[in-house]
């Protein structure tokens, strides 16, 4: 197994502090919510093997009032991306799996220059345009969906759950 954490270095140091941010426009947004981080999510330090953990499982777990509402998985990059959102297409299989069960997962995607955010059924659209790279000397695949086709910004987030949280408070 790898040990990722020293493969990617500093890379896990700003994918921790990219999990914060978004759980703090969440807390901020809607302070009512209980917030609950995934295996790994936010530390920079090794953690320990979990034999229950999924991979693809996302990085926050949010609930309202003991009742699941949805998750995010958080990833991006320091670097100006123009072209593509790369999305790792384990992280897309949970998520279907979890809408199975009839969770919703959000992908928020930040880059240097922009924050995007994509639905569980967008992604999906792309699930046969897997690419493959080379990342710190190791074959990496991706879904590769172009940039132009995206929600820009936390405002589309912010409305959306908006809406989630007042279908749940009234039960519409």
């Amino acid at each position: 197994m790898s040990d990722w954490k020293t493969i990617y270095g500093p890379q896990w140091k700003a994918g921790a502090a990219r999990e914060k941010y978004v759980y703090e426009l969440i807390k901020k947004e809607f302070p009512e919510l209980e917030i609950r981080l995934g295996h790994g999510a936010g530390r920079t330090d090794k953690i320990p093997y979990d034999p229950d953990h999924k991979r693809g499982a996302p990085d926050l777990f949010c609930y309202l009032n003991g009742e699941f509402l949805f998750q995010v998985e958080v990833t991006g990059t320091d670097q100006k991306i123009t072209d593509y959102i790369r999305i790792r297409p384990d992280k897309l299989e949970y998520a279907l799996d979890a809408r199975k069960n009839g969770k919703i997962t959000w992908f928020y995607i930040i880059y240097s220059h922009q924050d995007y955010v994509l639905e569980t059924d967008f992604v999906e659209k792309y699930k046969d345009r897997i690419k493959e790279r080379i990342l710190y000397g190791r074959p990496e695949s991706y879904i590769e969906i172009p940039c132009h086709k995206i929600h820009p910004g936390n405002t589309y987030f912010i409305l959306r759950l908006r809406e989630l949280r007042r279908r749940k408070l009234f039960r519409e």
